[in-house]
């Protein structure tokens, strides 16, 4: 069968579940392509939506409320190679990015044979612009986006307020097929969705996979060769944080005054957009990196990995670190303690210091007495290897 998937990137969470994908189809004698906006990698059977300048000129429309409204150029030559291929099966992931005209695209969408599957990797599907929302309480995607509070601030932004608009218009477009299936990492975003104008779809739930024969316990000469190369403390226990992008989801200001609160740890924190307004004596600033070998010697580094996320879907970072050995204190307010166990971790409200204080000191103890690394890789293993993942995904995707 011929399967097509569109996403933002190549790279990525996204874009590394959406290749995991492609490559388990392609050992299973199925034609496979991947479409993505932005394309860092040669990967075989991948290929660009439009070009930077697109990009660019798309992200400047998004701040005019025109998000998903630019594009069209690139947005019909994608149809039109789609129309050539005549996929038996369409999966979308993440369709915002500035880099898609949603009129185009789901003129053919709503027209075409192929089967339609989508995962939601945020909740932008259903709201009237924003990603996430449940940091700001806001409810107004159950009926209906207007007054945004968050679309100034927060991807995507915009100037002009156009969410209630915009919320009908998606709709209106997203629900004209009936037979859409979509896919959640988490339960968490399974359940908002639930509540949107998708709830009467199937939604079914598949966690994010990581290979867990390349996130592996480093060993010692592995772990001393990263720690000098990013110059992290030899002397204190490891604090550890990991985001993409440390946005305002993310709590990197937690972060940072926990760093300040806990003098004895040395904290360390890995991705973009990381950046105190002071130095932080017992704080390490390692920049994003797509070097695997050395996000596993981070992690195996670690004594402990903290996530403060307060919107997150099924966050690729926790399976991670259990893959090496490190147990995880998670936030409770988003998909991510769907992950641990108390076996394995601790959750957390990311608000309460205290909480999360006592919370490192035991996980701490806790590893210096018992089996807990072993525990960790022992689940990220069992469930959430990338076989797992991509074994749910075909049969889902091919199922007669």
């Amino acid at each position: 069968m011929k399967l097509v998937q569109i996403n933002v990137s190549d790279y990525g969470s996204t874009g590394n579940i959406a290749m995991s994908i492609q490559q388990a189809s392609l050992a299973k004698g199925h034609d496979a392509l991947l479409f993505c906006g932005r394309k860092l990698k040669e990967y075989k059977n991948c290929e660009r939506i439009g070009s930077s300048f697109d990009t660019y000129f798309h992200a400047a429309m998004a701040r005019l409320g025109k998000n998903g409204h630019a594009s069209k150029q690139a947005t019909k030559a994608l149809v039109e190679k789609l129309q050539k291929i005549n996929p038996d099966v369409i999966l979308l992931h993440n369709i915002h990015g500035y880099y898609l005209n949603l009129d185009i695209l789901f003129e053919y969408i709503n027209n075409c044979s192929a089967k339609i599957f989508w995962t939601l990797h945020d909740c932008w599907a259903f709201t009237g612009g924003c990603a996430y929302f449940s940091a700001a309480n806001c409810r107004k995607y159950v009926k209906g986006c207007s007054d945004c509070p968050i679309c100034r601030n927060e991807y995507p932004k915009s100037l002009i307020d156009t969410t209630k608009k915009e919320y009908f218009h998606k709709k209106s477009l997203f629900c004209k097929r009936s037979d859409i299936t979509f896919i959640s990492p988490s339960v968490w975003l399974a359940n908002l969705a639930k509540e949107s104008f998708i709830a009467n779809y199937p939604i079914h739930v598949i966690n994010n996979g990581i290979d867990t024969k390349k996130f592996i316990p480093a060993d010692k000469i592995e772990i001393e060769s990263v720690r000098k190369k990013y110059n992290i403390k030899f002397n204190k226990k490891i604090i550890l944080g990991v985001a993409s992008v440390w946005d305002n989801r993310k709590q990197a200001d937690a972060f940072f005054r926990l760093a300040k609160k806990l003098p004895q740890y040395n904290f360390v924190a890995v991705g973009a957009g990381c950046n105190p307004k002071e130095a932080i004596e017992n704080l390490t600033v390692i920049p994003r990196t797509e070097n695997l070998e050395d996000m596993v010697g981070i992690y195996s580094a670690a004594d402990v990995f903290l996530n403060l996320s307060v919107e997150d879907n099924f966050p690729l970072v926790v399976p991670e670190a259990l893959a090496c050995g490190t147990p995880v204190i998670s936030s409770s307010l988003c998909g991510s303690p769907e992950a641990i166990s108390d076996k394995v971790g601790i959750v957390v409200n990311p608000y309460n210091d205290d909480e999360i204080i006592n919370a490192i000191h035991t996980t701490i103890d806790k590893k210096a007495t018992t089996d807990i690394s072993i525990d960790c890789r022992k689940r990220a293993v069992a469930l959430y290897d990338c076989s797992i993942m991509t074994d749910k995904y075909l049969k889902l995707l091919f199922a007669d």
